[in-house]
C-alpha cells in the first residue's frame, strides 16, 4: 500500500520538483523539494521544502460534518471562539482518518515554520487528499483537546476540498505551504524594520542630516524586502501582490519618479504598517485556508 502510494503522490507532482525518501523514517516519510524550470532542459532548486507524513486507505470514505463561525482561536480561548454564532453552520464533506498522536506529537514539536502535510491516498479510486497538520493542531486539535497527545490514536478530517489533482491549481496550496519557513522569515524583519524606522531619523553617520539618515535607512530596508523570497507567491495571494506594488511605489518615491502629497515619512509608515498586517493575516486567516473550519470553506468559494 506505501509503494503504491507514493506512486500515485508521486505521479501527480511536476516532474521537475524532487522527492527526499526517508529512510528509515520517523514519523516523516519523505520531503518534497519544488522546482522552478528555466527552459527545457534546466531547472532551479526554490530552496523551499514540504515534509510529508503518507497514508493510505483501500476505500474512500467520506462524510459530511457542520462547521459554525467562532472567533479566532489565536485572540479567544476555545470557550469563548466555540460559541460565536453558533446559530449559523455550514456542511462540508470531509474525509475522515484515524492518525497516531505519536505522529501529531512529532508535527507539533517540530513547530508551525517546518510545514508537515498529512497526504492521504484512496487506493481504490487513486484519489489524494492533503491537510496541513500543523496549521491542523494549532487551530482545531489544541483548542478543542489539549490534552490529544494523552491518547493512542485521534480522528481529524481533510476537506474534500484539499486534492491534489494533475491539474496546476492543484499545487497551489503546496506551493503556498513550502514558503511558510520563508515567510515567517520576512514577518520577523517586517517587524524589527517597523521599529527601527522610529530611529531611522536619530542615528545618522558622518554628514548626514536627519532627512537624508532617514531616507537612506527607508532604501536599505526596501533592498533588503527585495531579497526576500516571498514576493512569487503574488501569483496566489492577492495581498502579497498588494504589498509588493506599494514596495514599488515607495522605491518610485525614492528615486523622485513619484510624487507624494502625505511625505515620504508617511508613506513609509503606511507600508511598513501594512507589512505587520500581513504578518497577522498569514497567523489569522492563511493558516486556516485550507482547514476543515468555517473560514477555511469560505475560502473556497473565492
Amino acid at each position: 500500500m506505501e509503494e503504491a502510494s507514493f506512486t500515485i503522490v508521486r505521479s501527480l507532482l511536476p516532474a521537475e520538483w524532487v522527492v527526499h525518501e526517508y529512510r528509515p523514517d520517523y514519523g516523516i516519510d519523505f520531503s518534497i523539494e519544488p522546482f522552478e524550470s528555466v527552459d527545457v532542459d534546466t531547472a532551479e532548486t526554490l530552496g523551499e521544502h514540504l515534509f510529508v507524513q503518507l497514508k493510505s486507505v483501500k476505500t474512500l470514505t467520506t462524510r459530511s460534518i457542520k462547521v459554525h463561525p467562532r472567533y479566532n482561536v489565536e485572540k479567544r480561548p476555545p470557550s469563548v471562539a466555540s460559541l460565536h454564532s453558533a446559530e449559523k453552520s455550514e456542511e462540508i464533506t470531509v474525509i475522515p482518518f484515524q492518525i497516531a498522536t505519536n505522529d501529531l506529537v512529532t508535527v507539533q514539536t517540530m513547530g508551525a515554520a517546518a510545514t508537515v502535510l498529512l497526504i492521504l491516498v484512496a487506493l481504490d479510486v487513486k484519489r489524494v487528499f492533503f491537510i496541513c497538520l500543523n496549521d491542523l493542531i494549532d487551530k482545531i486539535i489544541v483548542p478543542a483537546d489539549p490534552f490529544f497527545g494523552e491518547k493512542d490514536s485521534k480522528l481529524v478530517f481533510i476537506p474534500a476540498w484539499n486534492e491534489l489533482t494533475d491539474q496546476p491549481d492543484s499545487l497551489v496550496p503546496l506551493k503556498l505551504f513550502s514558503k511558510r519557513a520563508k515567510f515567517y522569515t520576512a514577518i520577523a524583519k517586517f517587524a524589527f524594520q517597523y521599529q527601527e524606522l522610529f530611529y531611522a531619523g536619530i542615528e545618522t553617520v558622518g554628514d548626514e542630516t536627519p532627512e537624508s539618515a532617514y531616507a537612506n535607512t527607508v532604501r536599505h530596508f526596501l533592498g533588503i524586502l527585495r531579497g526576500l523570497s516571498i514576493w512569487d507567491a503574488s501569483d496566489y495571494w492577492s495581498l502579497v501582490a498588494h504589498y509588493e506594488a506599494q514596495l514599488n511605489r515607495l522605491e518610485a518615491i525614492l528615486d523622485g519618479k513619484e510624487n507624494t502629497i502625505i511625505g515620504l515619512q508617511a508613506e513609509t509608515e503606511m507600508l511598513w504598517q501594512g507589512l505587520n498586517g500581513l504578518g497577522r493575516s498569514f497567523e489569522e486567516i492563511a493558516r486556516e485556508w485550507f482547514l476543515p473550519t468555517y473560514m477555511g470553506q469560505s475560502f473556497t468559494r473565492l
